[in-house]
């Protein structure tokens, strides 16, 4: 039997894939379920106009990334951090400091969700800091992280 998904099931498709399965598994788990729909004309209809709606919304995601990725171009941002004499942070640089610093230094608003880091910075120094803003749109950012003033 011929079913659209409605939603994600292990092993057997995504949202709006066109699936085959035993009668059985369709009337008595997919369907009860709302997991998917027999696969009518109308009911494919209905899926390729949300794949046409999901593939402008992914186009128009993909450009606002790249016009942020313009904007990071060439700038880095500063940390001051208090450190020992062996250049060790008391603490560390995270995520959300680099997101916040970001706005701050350079007005430019990114989700802390979009930095990654291998691990979380804690000496001075300059780091590199990935940012990806896109699926196919990452912009590798210089975190320079120097000695709080006041200090030695």
């Amino acid at each position: 039997m011929k079913v659209v998904l409605t939603d994600v099931v292990d092993k057997l498709g995504k949202t709006g894939d066109t699936v085959n399965v035993k009668k059985g598994y369709a009337r008595n788990y997919l369907l009860p379920k709302k997991l998917a729909v027999p696969a009518t004309p109308g009911a494919l209809k209905m899926v390729e106009s949300i794949r046409r709606q999901r593939l402008q919304k992914a186009m128009k995601g993909k450009s606002e990334a790249e016009e942020i990725a313009k904007l990071l171009e060439g700038k880095s941002v500063t940390v001051k951090a208090k450190a020992s004499a062996l250049e060790k942070l008391y603490g560390s640089v995270t995520e959300r400091d680099v997101a916040r610093l970001l706005e701050e230094q350079h007005g430019i608003v990114i989700d802390r969700h979009n930095v990654f880091m291998n691990e979380h910075i804690k000496k001075l120094g300059s780091h590199s800091v990935k940012i990806v803003l896109h699926s196919e749109t990452e912009v590798n950012l210089p975190v320079w992280v120097v000695r709080h003033e006041g200090e030695n």
